[in-house]
């Protein structure tokens, strides 16, 4: 799969660029996945999709030229630094990342921050990269919480061990390390000078339409909008 990615990339890059380059890297939430019943997840994607009311590539204007999307449904932290190969391949001048979902999901929480800070400071290093934003992590007991009374999603919630096969002590501690860890990437930024930290997940209230009717998991189209909406506040106060 990673070997097409790359294949692809190389194939629509090859031309000459007239302006800037965007890539969005991370996991299912950059996709789209399971967005609405029926439709191919790009379509909601917050980053690309087309069937959005507003996307991010709307927010880097007319001056944008080419955009990718390699975000992998289901990555780990630790597949940024393949991501990454692409941003430096096209030399992209804007990323998006969104991550640590599937970490905390899977026990693996602890990888998150020092895989973060990793790739920012690999990207830092390119003149050509002028911003990164990166999405805190979204809130999965709350996620939980919404789709408990629903049959249906208790069988989805079974695909992650911190649903419905975790006792309420752990998912609550992980609820803990989430938000922790959101602060902790929160404070990267002090760091880091070309990253701004979209707070698109930790402190909202969720609500049951903002989340997939397909799986309820991922961020309906409706959840897909409001993480648009907030990547493209945080990208131009930066600016």
């Amino acid at each position: 799969m990673l070997s097409r990615l790359f294949l692809s990339v190389a194939i629509l890059s090859s031309g000459v660029s007239y302006g800037s380059t965007y890539v969005a890297m991370g996991d299912s939430i950059s996709v789209g996945t399971n967005a609405e019943p029926g439709a191919a997840g790009s379509e909601y994607s917050w980053a690309m999709g087309e069937k959005l009311q507003r996307n991010f590539t709307s927010a880097l204007g007319s001056d944008l030229d080419k955009h990718y999307n390699v975000a992998i449904p289901g990555a780990f932290s630790s597949l940024l630094q393949i991501q990454a190969g692409v941003v430096e391949f096209v030399q992209a001048n804007y990323v998006t990342i969104t991550i640590g979902g599937n970490d905390f999901a899977w026990a693996r929480g602890q990888d998150v921050l020092p895989n973060l800070r990793s790739i920012l400071t690999r990207l830092s290093a390119h003149d050509y990269v002028q911003r990164v934003l990166v999405s805190t992590v979204p809130d999965l007991e709350q996620i939980f919480e919404l789709g408990k009374p629903d049959v249906k999603c208790q069988l989805f919630h079974v695909l992650a061990p911190l649903f419905l096969l975790a006792p309420e002590d752990y998912r609550l501690r992980v609820a803990q390390q989430i938000h922790d860890t959101n602060e902790q990437i929160k404070a990267l930024a002090a760091e880091f000078p070309k990253l701004t930290v979209v707070d698109a997940a930790s402190t909202r209230t969720y609500k049951r339409d903002d989340i997939s009717q397909v799986d309820c998991i991922h961020p309906s189209k409706v959840g897909q909008q409001q993480i648009a909406d907030a990547f493209i506040e945080a990208f131009r106060a930066a600016q």
